[in-house]
């Protein structure tokens, strides 16, 4: 008789040819969440056996005991897909990004752009951006530019043509994978002196308006709580954004995003002179939130600048129409 070592005390049942004790989530309120993760990170030592556990762990109230299950989960490969699409749907964006990178992982090439389409759907910005940067692997980029979603072809490439990376937020950073990073404050840019320039002739690149020495006193003053369609500029195309503001002293904390809550449509960002990346989901991203880690690239008791470049070929509205705001982070 074999007792498996990742169960906790209990009457014995026998799962996968396996003497396991009943699981501990039957009744999660009388063992301490630390030792209920810890049964679950010792699991994957068992295989495919420790299966059935896995899965029932994913109802545990405790976030930090689901992502170590779907960490675990992930390690099974296919045997856990079932599990993984459970996951899927879990309320912590940490787990549902884990399962669906997971279930990309291991998709045959036809259902690699239903998972990614799935995430980039997702609620949570930082699912979303995750998902996009996968569907620029470089392992990926054929087949998805060949698939059947025009959003994930498009994204796929774009890679391929070598645009821009996507913008990422800290909270997808590995350092952070098993945390959740918590907005200890935001400082808001919507009253930052806000300039604004059109680029029909999209010279900007080249003539370096992204530079924070550029000198940018004869563009106009603009908002960004709407669209520059709304602020008198009819035209569309190309154009640009300029702010300068300066910050206090550097808080205590572990990283930092700069965060949009919409631009229409497509955005290229740049802090002090460094690219932090491109937001581009074509007319769908249009009022969805992203952010940009930019935690190394802050100038902290001194002066700032931001520059974005918007791209919007048609429709009625256009550009930066959300706050803009820096989201300071703690674990």
């Amino acid at each position: 008789m074999f007792l498996s070592s990742f169960c906790l005390a209990g009457p014995a049942v026998r799962v996968a040819g396996v003497l396991c004790l009943v699981s501990p989530w039957l009744a999660a309120s009388e063992v301490p969440a630390a030792e209920r993760r810890l049964q679950v990170v010792r699991a994957v030592q068992e295989g495919e056996a420790a299966l059935p556990l896995l899965t029932e762990a994913l109802a545990d109230p405790d976030p930090l005991v689901r992502r170590a299950a779907v960490r675990n989960l992930k390690a099974l490969g296919r045997p856990a897909q079932a599990a993984l699409k459970i996951a899927e749907e879990d309320a912590d964006a940490l787990l549902r990004r884990t399962a669906l990178l997971a279930l990309l992982e291991n998709a045959p090439p036809a259902k690699a752009a239903e998972v990614i389409r799935r995430g980039l759907e997702d609620p949570d910005p930082m699912v979303r951006q995750a998902l996009e940067e996968a569907a620029r692997n470089p392992q990926r980029l054929a087949r998805l530019a060949d698939s059947g979603d025009s959003l994930v072809a498009r994204i796929a490439g774009d890679a391929m043509a070598g645009s821009p990376d996507e913008v990422r937020s800290a909270r997808m950073l590995p350092a952070f994978e098993d945390f959740h990073l918590d907005t200890l404050r935001e400082i808001s840019l919507v009253e930052a002196p806000w300039k604004f320039r059109p680029d029909p002739k999209e010279i900007g690149l080249e003539e370096g308006w992204a530079k924070p020495d550029y000198d940018d006193a004869a563009w106009r003053p603009i908002g960004i709580d709407r669209s520059w369609t709304a602020q008198g500029v009819e035209e569309l195309g190309v154009a640009w954004y300029r702010c300068r503001f300066t910050l206090p002293e550097k808080p205590e904390c572990d990283a930092v995003d700069l965060t949009f809550d919409g631009v229409d449509e497509v955005a290229h960002i740049w802090v002090n002179g460094h690219d932090v990346g491109r937001h581009d989901l074509g007319a769908e991203g249009w009022n969805r939130r992203f952010s940009a880690d930019v935690t190394e690239f802050l100038k902290w008791g001194g002066e700032n600048g931001i520059a974005v470049r918007v791209v919007k070929r048609s429709g009625k509205h256009a550009g930066i129409h959300q706050p803009v705001y820096l989201e300071i982070l703690k674990k």
